[in-house]
């Protein structure tokens, strides 16, 4: 695993390097830029006062590449680094190492999905081979496999504890033809000599030691009475295993071995082993069929209750409620045609079983598969549900909250009524009625504003006119009075001018010498 980290690229020593990009006050990176160091790696993103913090992209020079957030110059939250020789992380991070949970995808194509400490697999998680599809699903401690935990193979699976990557103490084989084998991994110390110092040489090598095998019975295509002889060939295989006190070599973790080993074909039971019928075959490979619809079911169930979870938080109106989603209608279609599919299984099983007797090994494993991919689909309907219970509820509580508003008490039942026939307007009816009239009051209140506002802005501009008249007055007001004062003194001028007039006439009728001339000259008067 490549664990390459800024403790081997540090790009705080010495110079800071080439950088483009915003600047706080104190000349500090802050915000988003570019920086090219001195060692050849650069870094795009956001900063924070001179520290890498927030989303970012470093690029090594040796063709690693980190995206994700930042903080204090060190990678801290979601991210996903790309190594050098081909390797992913994609996952969480803590102080610069991967810690919480992420997923791993090694060189060779092998994964781990799970939880991480310090660089290390710590916790709950699950690594694939990529070779042989093999699967350890189990606990981690510092990067090795320890306590309880099951690796699932082909054909077959383990299940028991787990020490030092190794199994250890009580655990079973379960296979997929429908039996178990108990037993438990014995470590048997081993001397390999004296080394160079004279001291003992021991190794630990595992030992599967076979206590018991549940479930496992003849296969045979003959009727009863050979079915009868095979059962004796069992019986005699089982006193065998029991007699025996050495314990059987058969570690599927030697390095010697392969993984995928079959127990059971080391252990002595290659006559007990089913032998492959087109009518086994078939329902097997049906019920198989089935199992992956079911997980497919499974998940739009989980889907589904996700979705309710989000539609109940963000509920807003009644009409909401009466709307059926394409997935619901998807699950409903999905879900009947297993049940179908398992009605079929379940009357193949039962034909066979009459067909063979119930003791026969063909009629066992199909009422076992049978039984095991029911109640598979049982715990899955019964999750959706549970689902669908949980938004009925919470819709309730919400119809019974909206009424209190609207000031109509209802109880639950009547809600449970409403839901269950459809009935959405018996409780609505009212709130219609009324919603129409506030309506309508609300319309004539805000025509009655409008014109109070128009009614306002006429005043506000009666009194802006009344404002410039008095100003004006205020201004002019010395002018008005010194009009006034000229228009008195006029009508004293012209007084007295008409007084000169009449003077002036009068001196021009007494004057002497226009009464000479008009005894003289006639003409003149």
């Amino acid at each position: 695993m490549s664990d390459v980290g800024s403790e081997e690229f540090d790009d705080e020593q010495g110079s800071l390097g080439e950088y483009e990009g915003d600047r706080n006050e104190a000349g500090e990176r802050h915000g988003q830029g570019k920086a090219v160091l001195p060692n050849g790696d650069t870094y795009q993103g956001a900063y924070e006062n001179g520290k890498r913090c927030g989303q970012g992209t470093y690029k090594f020079k040796n063709g690693a590449r980190y995206i994700g957030e930042w903080y204090m110059n060190l990678k801290h939250g979601q991210g996903v680094f790309y190594y050098p020789d081909g390797s992913k992380y994609e996952g969480s991070w803590v102080d610069d190492q991967r810690q919480g949970h992420g997923v791993y995808t090694y060189p060779n194509g092998d994964t781990y999905d799970g939880e991480w400490l310090h660089h290390q697999r710590h916790g709950q998680g699950t690594y694939t081979h990529h070779d042989t599809g093999s699967q350890y699903m189990g606990t981690w401690i510092m990067g090795k496999m320890e306590s309880v935990g099951e690796l699932i193979h082909l054909n077959h699976r383990y299940q028991g504890n787990f020490v030092n990557n190794n199994p250890s103490g009580p655990g079973k084989y379960v296979f997929d033809i429908g039996c178990e084998q108990h037993g438990e991994y014995l470590q048997i110390e081993q001397d390999k000599g004296e080394a160079e110092e004279d001291e003992p040489v021991i190794s630990t090598t595992l030992k599967w030691k076979p206590k018991a095998v549940t479930g496992l019975s003849v296969w045979t295509s003959e009727k009863d009475s050979v079915t009868s002889v095979m059962r004796d060939r069992m019986e005699e295989l089982r006193q065998r295993m029991k007699a025996s006190d050495k314990p059987v070599d058969n570690n599927p973790f030697d390095e010697e071995e392969d993984e995928d080993t079959d127990p059971s074909s080391v252990i002595g039971l290659q006559a007990v082993i089913f032998e492959a019928e087109p009518v086994l075959e078939i329902f097997l490979k049906e019920a198989q069929s089935i199992r992956d619809s079911i997980e497919e079911l499974s998940s739009e169930v989980s889907k589904f209750s996700q979705q309710q979870r989000n539609f109940v938080a963000t509920i807003r109106r009644l009409s909401i409620m009466k709307k059926e989603s394409s997935m619901t209608r998807d699950i409903k279609l999905l879900a009947e045609s297993l049940h179908k599919r398992l009605d079929a299984l379940s009357k193949q099983a039962k034909q066979t079983e009459a067909e063979l007797g119930p003791d026969a090994a063909t009629s066992r494993i199909q009422k076992t598969q049978h039984a095991a991919l029911f109640r598979q689909f049982q715990q899955v309907m019964r999750q959706h549900n549970d689902a669908i219970l949980s938004k009925q509820d919470k819709c309730k509580q919400f119809i019974i909250r909206q009424l209190e508003v609207s000031g109509r008490e209802v109880s639950e039942d009547e809600v449970d009524n409403m839901i269950e026939q459809g009935k959405w307007e018996i409780f609505n009816e009212n709130i219609i009625v009324d919603a129409k009239i506030t309506r309508t009051q609300l319309s004539e209140i805000e025509q009655r504003h409008k014109e109070l506002l128009s009614l306002e802005s006429n005043m506000k501009d009666l009194r802006d006119l009344f404002l410039d008249v008095f100003m004006l007055v205020e201004e002019q007001g010395h002018q008005i009075e010194s009009i006034q004062a000229n228009v008195e003194k006029t009508q004293d001028y012209v007084a007295v001018t008409k007084e000169k007039f009449k003077t002036a006439a009068r001196y021009k009728r007494q004057n002497p010498l226009r009464r000479l001339c008009c005894c003289c000259c006639p003409w003149f008067r």
